[in-house]
């Protein structure tokens, strides 16, 4: 046994405990030492539940709490119909919630010029060439690879530019893409490897979609020349007042002339109006168009028969797929047409449709008069 020992700071020795004590102090249970330990507190058992997310969990990612920022209603692509155009910068903290209606007035559903002045002063212009829709037609998201706003696969970008790509010498193909075939040849050389575990080299899929696009092409030049279809002419029907619309337009200024005419049995009227802010000729034809059945309803009149020589203007009316650009403009007119008893709209020649284009064009001279003056602000 082995004692130790040390002496305090006046000499006096002071003898510690054996190691074999020491260790045995150690090695004494805690219960002994310290006591029975207190039970631990009961806690009523939680179902645990994961923060509700709002939405759809993107895959990969595990639930839980995220804050997402969203982006301001100013700051999404709204202010052209042919082309990706957003307000620029930040949008102010007291903007952030703003939406594209709180610029418009409530009861006109026209832009509040106040406001856009006041809010995005240099963004006017574009703000005013897009024409609101006075009867409230829903919002609708646009594509604007297409004519109508519509996406399908034929209209994806990435789709048009790789197949609108020239043809090089030696393919010999003149007429038509030679993408297609080329992504065809490919799929069945895929399928081709896989069930029948036959491969082909690249030169020989290329060379089978030169031979395809060449057949495509002469069984198509074979086929007799097809004519493009006009615009369904409606029949007259009986005791239908004749409307017949037609617009002016001035590229530099955006400014047009609307001119129509209200024809019945004993009785002719002609009507005008200038327009500002029109960004395209078939926007002023769409105008002109829902001035001329806004008119009629003002009148009284139950039993119309409309005409225009914008083919497009016609296609959209008669159809349900209407141009981007006309959305809103189509949606107030087929609204009103709801009014009339009969109402049916209907393509017809420029030379039919003289008396309309001269009032509109009138109406453009006059309104381009005043613009020009000195005294115009």
């Amino acid at each position: 046994m082995v004692h130790t020992s040390m002496a305090d700071k006046e000499g006096n020795p002071q003898f510690l405990r054996t190691f074999e004590e020491e260790m045995s102090t150690e090695r004494i249970p805690v219960q002994l030492r310290l006591g029975p330990m207190a039970p631990p507190p009961t806690v009523a058992p939680t179902k645990q539940t994961s923060p509700k997310v709002n939405g759809k969990r993107k895959p990969g990612r595990p639930p839980g709490k995220r804050t997402v920022q969203s982006s301001p209603k100013l700051i999404r692509a709204w202010l052209s119909l042919t082309q990706q155009e957003r307000p620029m910068g930040p949008a102010p903290e007291a903007l952030v919630n703003l939406k594209v209606a709180d610029l418009l007035l409530l009861e006109e559903n026209e832009w509040n010029l106040e406001a856009i002045r006041q809010i995005l002063p240099f963004e006017e212009e574009k703000i005013r060439l897009l024409k609101p829709s006075l009867s409230g037609a829903p919002d609708k998201l646009m594509w604007l690879k297409s004519p109508t706003g519509e996406f399908t696969t034929k209209t994806g970008s990435e789709w048009i530019n790789f197949c609108s790509r020239q043809n090089l010498p030696p393919s010999g193909i003149v007429v038509g893409a030679l993408a297609p075939w080329i992504l065809w040849q490919i799929w069945k050389a895929r399928n081709s490897l896989i069930f029948s575990d036959k491969g082909a080299s690249v030169a020989e899929v290329i060379s089978k979609a030169i031979v395809a696009a060449r057949e495509w092409n002469e069984s198509q030049s074979k086929a007799p020349a097809v004519r493009r279809p006009q615009p369904a002419r409606l029949q007259a029907l009986e005791d239908c007042v004749r409307v017949r619309s037609d617009a002016a337009w001035n590229e530099s200024m955006k400014v047009a002339g609307l001119g129509w005419i209200v024809k019945s049995t004993n009785r002719s009227s002609s009507f005008s109006a200038p327009m500002q802010f029109v960004g395209s000729p078939l926007i002023a034809e769409g105008l002109a168009m829902r001035e001329a059945v806004s008119k009629c309803k003002e009148l009284g009149l139950t039993r119309l028969r409309c005409e225009s020589d914008c083919e497009q203007l016609v296609k959209a009316l008669t159809s349900d797929s209407p141009l981007a650009e006309l959305y809103s403009i189509v949606s107030d007119i087929k609204n009103v047409a709801l009014s009339f008893e009969v109402v049916s709209f209907s393509w017809i020649s420029r030379e039919k449709n003289n008396d309309a284009d001269s009032l509109a064009k009138q109406a453009l001279v006059a309104e381009l008069a005043i613009m020009n003056s000195p005294n115009f602000v």
